[in-house]
């Protein structure tokens, strides 16, 4: 008479990393050029539009904030939350999109073959290793 509920099942702390392996899935099914191109969007949305989007808006929202010294130390939280929390994953997955969207265009220019699942799932978690690796 075991519980037949809901299951437990763990939730990755990273949502990038998700987005990544989805991303290894869509150039996959590019050729070469495809791929390239799906990495260098991907850069530079997750490097360089995703962190400016987010700096804007906490910006915006610490200049409502009150003026003094709880003012003062609500914004510098709220930088450190934002900066560890949203701007670096976000800077790690653009590098990795980049990494994975060169991996691929490399190895279908080689091979004219695409990856398997468990290929595109490699790819993503070395690609993800590396841009830790390299940032």
């Amino acid at each position: 008479m075991g519980y037949r509920g809901r299951r437990y099942r763990r939730r990755s702390g990273n949502e990038f990393g998700s987005m990544v392996g989805d991303t290894a899935a869509i150039a996959n099914s590019f050729g070469p050029r495809g791929a390239l191109v799906v990495g260098v969007v991907g850069f530079i949305f997750f490097y360089f539009l995703v962190p400016a989007l987010v700096t804007a808006w906490l910006e915006h929202n610490q200049a409502k904030m009150s003026t003094g010294v709880t003012g003062q130390v609500y914004r510098n939280l709220l930088e450190a939350i934002f900066s560890k929390r949203f701007i670096r994953p976000s800077e790690l997955a653009g590098i990795a999109v980049l990494l994975l969207g060169v991996g691929l265009a490399i190895w279908k220019a080689v091979t004219q073959d695409s990856l398997s699942r468990t290929g595109e799932r490699d790819a993503s978690f070395f690609s993800r290793l590396l841009a830790r690796f390299l940032d």
